[in-house]
């Protein structure tokens, strides 16, 4: 279990008011997590190179422009940091949630809209 204190979650998804959303939740669960949201994944690939193994968990999005969420799982899994993540999307393929097995530090696979029930269940697993 992830200590709650000096905690950091990274949320990327191009979509600046699900990146809200989701921050105003995890400060709801807890004032004490730092949450660093990124619509731009480049800046998000950037935060996960600098903070490496301080990440508790990454909530990620699949379908973004430049760098997609399989990039950037591609890129956690070749750095073999393997941050544990979730998969925040809209996207209803069975063959996504199937290919998101792949990746042994993918926890989850969220639908969207992001809701205060499906973060708390995810937290408490991490911080219980």
């Amino acid at each position: 279990m992830a200590s709650i204190n000096n905690s950091i979650i990274i949320i990327i998804d191009d979509n600046i008011i699900n990146n809200y959303i989701c921050e105003k939740i995890i400060n709801k669960y807890s004032p004490l997590i730092k949450v660093e949201a990124y619509s731009v994944s480049e800046d998000g690939i950037k935060a996960i190179d600098n903070y490496k193994s301080k990440i508790s968990l990454l909530f990620l999005d699949l379908s973004m422009p430049v760098y997609d969420g399989w990039d950037i799982l591609e890129k956690i899994d070749h750095a073999n940091t393997k941050i544990p993540t979730i998969i925040l999307t809209s996207s209803l393929n069975s063959e996504d949630f199937n290919r998101s097995k792949k990746y042994s530090f993918v926890k989850d696979f969220l639908m969207k809209p992001a809701t205060y029930d499906k973060i708390e269940s995810i937290l408490n697993k991490i911080y219980a």
